[in-house]
């Protein structure tokens, strides 16, 4: 026994395996560290969205005031609007898209919530991408912020994408909320796009 372990061929083979097994060790420390880091990230970045002042929750929340405000108006244009008569509000919400968007461009500061959120919603978006946030963690954090800011102002994001040929943005919202957070046609005020979005597992 002593002499194989005098073997230097031993010494070798040995100084390996217990390398391989600290390399390994590393490795899923450091794999455990990026996992909490990135879900780390996730929660800073719902932080910063309900907690700095000015809120961007604030921002949101006067978006989707303004759609909702706008989708009354709808049913008063379509007269006596019966919703047991409309499938998923598809007449009714096609009637206020165009009213939604008109609406933000009337308002420098509605103009100015969106554009706050759009940056940030965007940047999230990024770093969920880039693995450098947890998806699930965003999607449980801030995936019905993120459909309720979609909603709020789709028709207005669309008409700026026509305008500049730009649009990635109405892109990685729906890839983000249809094949991740996994929410469904009806829960989406613009549609025309969703079909061409398929829901994957988380």
């Amino acid at each position: 026994m002593r002499a194989f372990l005098s073997n230097g061929g031993y010494a070798t083979w040995f100084q390996t395996i217990v390398v391989a097994i600290s390399v390994l060790v590393a490795v899923v420390a450091i794999r455990a560290s990026d996992t909490n880091q990135t879900v780390s990230n996730s929660s800073l970045l719902a932080q910063k969205y309900f907690a700095d002042k000015p809120t961007l929750a604030s921002a949101s929340l006067r978006l989707r005031i303004s759609q909702y405000v706008q989708v009354q108006e709808a049913k008063k244009m379509l007269g006596n609007y019966d919703s047991s008569k409309d499938p998923n509000f598809i007449a009714l919400f096609q009637t206020a898209r165009p009213l939604v968007k008109k609406k933000i461009e009337a308002s420098a500061e509605l103009q100015a919530d969106y554009q706050a959120l759009s940056d940030f919603f965007s940047g999230m978006l990024v770093c969920v991408e880039a693995g450098v946030c947890d998806r699930a963690t965003a999607v449980k954090l801030l995936g019905w912020e993120l459909l309720g800011f979609y909603n709020a102002v789709c028709p207005y994001q669309e008409e700026q994408a026509r305008s500049y040929g730009y649009d990635e943005d109405s892109a990685r919202y729906l890839t983000f909320l249809v094949e991740y957070a996994h929410y469904k046609q009806p829960e989406f005020f613009c549609r025309e796009k969703i079909a061409l979005v398929q829901p994957r597992n988380r």
